[in-house]
């Protein structure tokens, strides 16, 4: 019989938001920075090649080649359909990534779309954050947004923190979800534990899951939550 773990006490919580939270600082940090260059620019697009390395910034910016280093990009509407052979930070109103990442990715912005596969880790801020089924990462994937879907393939486990939260894709590795609401679709698969806080209990298949499930219960007077969802309707 699969082994149901206790809820945990509220006191547990907030490490965990904590986490999460300081997880994406670099990746908001850079959303700063990157707007204040965009804004200077005015409505002007702007490509830096500086060996390997691609630097874009305008009101809306693609890569026009295959990126052979790492690509920074700021704009109010970022598209990456070429490759990128190193890592990617990517920073917009609506960021899109539908081709392969090498390295890591970093996106943040008022919607983040992810449909490519990725060689390193995902670090992931947003109003709305959308990780389509095309999607196959290869490192961690961490997530912070108001509405938050979360199908493809996953395989070094994924931590999201969110208003709401829907996992429709498959875990290689330990699921750690935060949020409002929380959905198991009927196409999820983790082949790891699922750890979960939210108001209410999970209702799921339990087949859906290989290892344990642990709910921490969310305090009563948590408000995070709800900012999320909302941070997530306005986008």
């Amino acid at each position: 019989m699969k082994p149901s773990l206790p809820v945990t006490k509220e006191s547990r919580f907030i490490p965990s938001s904590l986490l999460i939270n300081a997880a994406l600082i670099s990746c908001l940090a850079f959303w700063s920075v990157a707007f204040d260059a965009l804004a200077e620019e005015e409505k002007k697009s702007v490509v830096i090649s500086e060996s390997t390395n691609v630097y874009l910034s305008g009101s809306s910016v693609r890569p026009s080649s295959p990126v052979e280093g790492d690509l920074f990009a700021a704009a109010g509407n970022g598209n990456v359909d070429q490759p990128v052979k190193g890592a990617a930070s990517l920073a917009g109103g609506q960021v899109s990534v539908s081709s392969s990442v090498g390295d890591d990715l970093r996106a943040a912005g008022g919607q983040v779309i992810l449909n490519g596969k990725v060689g390193g880790e995902v670090l992931l801020a947003g109003g709305r954050i959308n990780v389509d089924n095309n999607a196959d990462i290869n490192g961690r994937l961490r997530a912070a947004g108001g509405n938050i879907t979360l199908a493809g393939k996953y395989a070094k486990g994924v931590k999201a923190y969110g208003g709401n939260i829907t996992l429709a894709g498959e875990v290689n590795g330990d699921a750690h979800l935060t949020g409002g609401t929380i959905e198991i679709l009927p196409s999820a698969k983790i082949n790891g534990n699922l750890h979960y806080t939210s108001r209410e209990e999970l209702k799921m298949d339990p087949a859906q899951v290989s290892g344990a499930v642990r709910r921490t219960a969310a305090p009563k007077d948590w408000q995070g939550w709800e900012q999320g969802r909302h941070m997530g309707e306005r986008n």
